[in-house]
């Protein structure tokens, strides 16, 4: 009897796994006639944190199911569909470097097409692994894939690997880590409204060199991950993107790019400063692209920056929610440091200020937005900002002494979002 039970559950089984990747439809495939994706996509994919770059067939009509069959060469996972979440088009003013002045245009916007899950995976640090797939003006479409330590970016028929263990870190420090000039901030109790914080981008010309929509849409989609981890952490902070500029700018290093920034308008980066003082934001970001695969993922001028220095630079590759820098920037100028082991600046700011990495007996280590990587084995990044109040895994993200980042963001926020009067 026992025998026969068991038979019966392993058919089951086996019909069910039949009729779930029966119905999921194939989505990206191995293409019949070969992957090489060209010399220039293999040079600019490899080493650092890139395993590889290889050409894919990608079919548009399977988004019409809910359920598709991604098959990315090492691994073939099935998504299932989630609901879209509606939004109006953000109307994001484009500065383009012409002449004396500028020239604002309408940025181009993306179109998100399709949502979803990726059955029986989880993403870094035990996160829910989801999908998003985006159609650009141009007709290409834009997604990643990610399962443990692995994450697979789509852009048009190009797939590439990245090992998230080889990601860089951010910089050890800020630029400028002891002002003169420090922030006083404003001792009214912060109101319990969320504070709108608006941020001016500006791009490098190696940033831009596949396309304008492509980097505009790993960016808006690292601002959407940025705020949604605000809101999962019980941080009061919005961020709101206030423009692009275009200024014509040949970046080398991520240090290079914040001295030019800091020379304001009478430096080579002046359209982005024009455009902040106009759109009225209260940070500004250049997103570049140095093409060295060793570059720190980026750096912010201050912890707990003022108006005059509110600048940080991330690189493009480093936007991927996965890798999450231009939050950890963006925390930084808001006051919050990494992890106490590698704090940017001694004695701290804010004692109760640091990022929070999970304890070493924990089976997948994780670490908290600001935090560096682990010492005795590679932590993935979380979504979630160090405080004791904070949970992930059934394990609480920080002490009341040392890691409270929550803390520090909401006490600070309201000063920052006060830079410029909201337009």
């Amino acid at each position: 009897m026992k025998r026969i039970l068991c038979g019966w559950l392993i058919a089951v089984c086996g019909v069910l796994l039949a009729s779930t990747a029966w119905a999921a439809v194939p989505f990206i495939e191995v293409p019949a006639d070969g992957w090489d994706p060209g010399p220039e996509a293999r040079k600019r994919y490899t080493g650092g944190m890139y395993d590889w770059a290889r050409r894919v067939t990608v079919d548009r009509t399977a988004l019409a199911s809910d359920r598709i069959q991604v098959d990315l060469f090492d691994d073939v996972l099935i998504v299932e569909r989630s609901p879209l979440v509606a939004k109006e088009p953000e109307n994001v003013p484009l500065y383009v470097a012409a002449g004396s002045t500028h020239d604002a245009q309408r940025s181009p916007t993306s179109r998100q097409l399709w949502a979803g899950t990726i059955i029986g995976a989880r993403g870094p640090g035990g996160m829910p692994s989801t999908v998003d797939i985006s159609e650009l003006g141009n007709g290409d479409l834009i997604s990643s894939f990610s399962r443990g330590h692995v994450l697979y970016q789509l852009f048009g028929d190009l797939l590439v690997r990245i090992d998230l263990r080889r990601v860089p870190n951010e910089a050890p420090s800020v630029r400028d880590p002891y002002p003169a000039d420090p922030l006083i901030l404003d001792k009214v109790s912060p109101s319990i409204a969320a504070s709108t914080i608006r941020v001016a981008f500006g791009y490098g010309n190696g940033a831009l060199a596949d396309g304008r929509e492509q980097v505009f849409r790993m960016m808006e989609r690292a601002v959407a991950h940025a705020n949604a981890g605000f809101l999962a952490s019980g941080i009061l902070i919005e961020l709101q993107r206030a423009g692009n500029a275009l200024p014509g700018y040949a970046e080398s290093s991520v240090v290079q790019t914040l001295d030019d920034l800091v020379l304001g308008t009478n430096g080579p980066l002046w359209l982005v400063h024009r455009m902040r003082h106009l759109e009225k934001a209260d940070l500004m970001l250049m997103i570049i692209d140095t093409k060295d695969p060793g570059s720190i993922c980026g750096q912010a001028q201050r912890l707990l920056a003022t108006k005059e220095t509110a600048f940080a630079v991330v690189e493009r590759r480093c936007l991927a929610n996965e890798i999450n820098s231009l939050a950890h920037e963006i925390g930084h100028l808001l006051g919050a440091d990494h992890d106490p082991a590698h704090a940017s600046i001694r004695p701290p700011k804010f004692e109760y200020g640091h990022g929070y990495q999970s304890p070493p007996s924990t089976s997948d280590r994780w670490r908290t937005v600001m935090a560096y990587d682990c010492s005795d084995r590679a932590c993935a990044r979380v979504n979630r900002w160090s405080s004791p109040r904070v949970s992930h895994n059934g394990l609480p993200a920080g002490t009341s002494r040392l890691h409270d980042n929550v803390r520090v963001l909401n006490e600070t926020r309201t000063t920052v979002a006060a830079f410029y009067p909201d337009p």
